[in-house]
């Protein structure tokens, strides 16, 4: 887990889940499509039910197209942000 917490932006998604506490994290960063979304599913169906994870990315596609749609269609909610002081992206999933 991070010790500090990182300053995000709200782009799109549940917003009931921008204050949610992340129980899990899951960093992705480097990796190309499709391996970023294997590896978030495997996270989250590994995951307790109500466990809210954050996956963080390098890639904006990966952030706002590949891992929000593998999580729609499995309906888990979903939030994206955008960490404005660095080139990082964060999916915050909460599985149902």
């Amino acid at each position: 887990m991070q010790t500090q917490k990182q300053r995000t932006i709200f782009v799109e998604g549940d917003e009931g889940l921008v204050d949610a506490e992340p129980t899990d994290e899951l960093d992705v960063s480097g990796l190309v499509c499709p391996y970023p979304g294997f590896e978030a599913v495997r996270k989250i169906e590994a995951a307790q039910r109500g466990a809210v994870i954050d996956i963080t990315t390098d890639m904006e596609n990966v952030a706002r197209e590949s891992i929000p749609v593998l999580m729609r269609n499995r309906g888990f909610k979903f939030a994206v942000f955008r960490c404005p002081d660095s080139d990082r992206w964060v999916v915050r999933v909460q599985k149902s």
